[in-house]
């Protein structure tokens, strides 16, 4: 069973009909109702608590919901769609794994073979760590702290979407994972990461003033 032979047409349309997160007791008790498309660039809006995170993780086959029914172009998602959902969809959240390692193992990690050392220093030219990959006399070979505890918290924000662009995916759901940057640096890889395929971005209240363009 492959979600990939099901969705032919891609991930169109997502559908959250009576959800509840967790145990009932999600958002204040309350049922969760959705119906949105996404063609290329999709904002999700909504305040602290609201299920954000949880319908992020929710599509990105991370979870499924305690009740309620979560269907992709009008197909009912259950426990033996979430392996071909996980290969489709990634999440990029506010708290990125790393392990101890390397700074290219780190960034080679889900990846398929075939990932040179030119493509991973054009993923991190396009977050803005070059010149600061470049000063290290390891460079790639640069040695992460579990965590990347030795990292502040915008170069682990800047390497999770390095590792991002890596990847291969039909959805990218940014859920709050670059807000320890300056607006003019989120705008830049969300322009990046937009380039590289669909988006879908969680943000709480309102846009302020990031701009990009939706096309």
């Amino acid at each position: 069973f492959d979600v990939g032979i099901i969705f032919r047409k891609g991930l169109n349309e997502f559908s959250f009909q009576n959800i509840i997160c967790h145990n009932g007791l999600s958002n204040g008790g309350k049922q969760i109702n959705l119906k949105f498309g996404i063609d290329n660039l999709v904002f999700l809006l909504g305040c602290n608590g609201s299920g954000k995170s949880s319908v992020s993780r929710i599509m990105a086959g991370l979870r499924l919901p305690f009740s309620g029914d979560f269907r992709i172009n009008g197909m009912l998602m259950d426990s033996k769609c979430v392996p071909g959902l996980c290969r489709r969809v990634l999440l990029l959240n506010d708290t990125p794994y790393f392990f101890e390692g390397t700074i290219r193992e780190n960034l080679l990690y889900g990846n398929v073979s075939g990932i040179s050392d030119k493509m991973i220093l054009e993923s991190i030219a396009d977050v803005g760590l070059d010149n600061w990959v470049a000063a290290l006399p390891e460079r790639l070979d640069y040695h992460l702290a579990d965590g990347a505890l030795n990292l502040s918290n915008g170069q682990r924000q800047r390497l999770a979407s390095a590792r991002a662009l890596l990847r291969e995916w039909d959805l990218l759901i940014v859920d709050e994972a670059l807000t320890g940057l300056s607006l003019s640096a989120q705008e830049q890889i969300l322009a990046r990461l937009k380039s590289h395929g669909r988006v879908l971005i969680t943000k709480v209240n309102s846009l302020h003033s990031l701009s990009v363009e939706v096309q």
